[in-house]
């Protein structure tokens, strides 16, 4: 699918509101993505001068797509009352990332393992964010991150805190599933 759905939550977060459709579509659809959001406090150094302390964007990376694999990064920023502008598509992966999650840390995005089932990948690809504005984020070339497992995972959880990704879960080859809980310093 290429659409999103939004749902207000109420300022003491104790209320989930309806969801809605949203109104702008991926530049491709696709499933098993990679999501995180961008803001002043996960994005770069100087995200807060030049995008604005209010500004937030979503980003998605890799997939699958109904008839290919998606190698594909894009975002989007956050308008007032939760809607996406137009999705922007910077650089992506040199081969396809099924299944990868996505975290984003001080000014870094991470797509955490992935690939295409069931030839999973046992490296994580890191792209720095140099250059934000209120509208735009730039991404370098995406690149192996130097934080490889010594195997293959795909269809795993991934979670960032304090100063460590954990990598929870997941499947080397779609017949088992893990039970590791892997900690990795960021």
């Amino acid at each position: 699918m290429s659409c999103y759905e939004l749902a207000p939550i109420s300022s003491d977060g104790a209320t989930l509101g309806a969801f809605t459709d949203g109104t702008t579509a991926l530049g491709r659809g696709r499933m098993r993505i990679g999501l995180d959001t961008m803001t002043a406090s996960n994005g770069p150094a100087d995200f807060a001068t030049n995008a604005g302390a209010g500004t937030a964007f979503v980003l998605v990376t890799g997939g699958k797509g109904a008839s290919a694999t998606a190698n594909t990064s894009e975002y989007a920023t956050v308008t007032p009352g939760g809607q996406l502008t137009a999705w922007a598509s910077p650089t992506g992966f040199s081969s396809e990332r099924d299944g990868t999650q996505l975290i984003i840390a001080n000014g870094y995005a991470y797509a955490i393992f992935g690939g295409d089932a069931p030839m999973y990948s046992q490296t994580a690809d890191q792209s720095a964010v140099p250059t934000v504005t209120s509208t735009t984020l730039a991404f370098p070339n995406w690149s192996n991150a130097a934080a490889n497992f010594t195997t293959k995972v795909g269809r795993h959880g991934a979670v960032s805190e304090s100063a460590y990704f954990y990598v929870i879960g997941g499947t080397s080859n779609d017949t088992d599933a893990l039970t590791t809980v892997t900690q990795i310093l960021h």
